[in-house]
């Protein structure tokens, strides 16, 4: 059931079928109702505000950061909030939560993002790897996710089997046909 109601959803902001860098996917009505809802939320940033708030409040005691990842120039979809612990800061390997709470819906999904930093014999950074992981409780307290979670009040949580369902009849700016997904089509390119 929600499957269906968030591919509805979907339908109202990408155009069906065409590819988009055609001049038809920039003049339809579907991506002309996703850009004004961007805008919308850029202009006005009190519901962000509020919700980073809420989620900063939860995480107030001195073990957690959160910050404000949101890029709507970028044309994401959602406000990306980011929590921290600070014992993790500075340390090679790392697990970030993040929260995407969509702004086309009253959508939002959890998950963790692990990083490892490589660095070469001369202590000389490398680049790092990271993956995702939606078993949050494992780098994070259940107790802190649930108040979270409670904090979006009517919004529903997509967990990861219906994140992953590829829409293979959308595609947006740097997403392919082939890869479109549920988590494209609600928050934004990447993880």
């Amino acid at each position: 059931m929600i499957q269906n109601i968030i591919e509805n959803l979907i339908y109202k902001f990408y155009p069906k079928d065409i590819e988009a860098f055609d001049l038809n996917y920039e003049n339809s009505i579907e991506y002309s109702s996703l850009l004004k809802e961007i805008l919308f939320h850029q202009k006005n940033p009190d519901q962000r505000n509020i919700l980073l708030n809420n989620i900063r409040r939860i995480c107030s005691d001195k073990v957690y950061r959160t910050d404000d990842l949101t890029q709507l120039n970028y044309l994401d979809r959602c406000f990306t909030f980011v929590v921290k612990h600070l014992s993790d800061e500075g340390h090679h390997s790392y697990c970030e939560l993040i929260i995407c709470i969509s702004i086309l819906g009253p959508f939002y999904c959890i998950y963790t993002k692990c990083i490892n930093e490589r660095w070469d014999v001369n202590k000389s950074f490398i680049g790092y790897d990271d993956y995702e992981d939606f078993d949050v409780t494992v780098n994070f307290p259940q107790a802190l996710i649930d108040n979270i979670r409670n904090s979006l009040g009517e919004s529903m949580e997509v967990k990861q089997d219906k994140l992953k369902l590829h829409l293979d009849r959308f595609n947006f700016y740097g997403v392919s046909r082939e890869n479109f997904t549920i988590f494209n089509g609600l928050f934004k390119n990447r993880y």
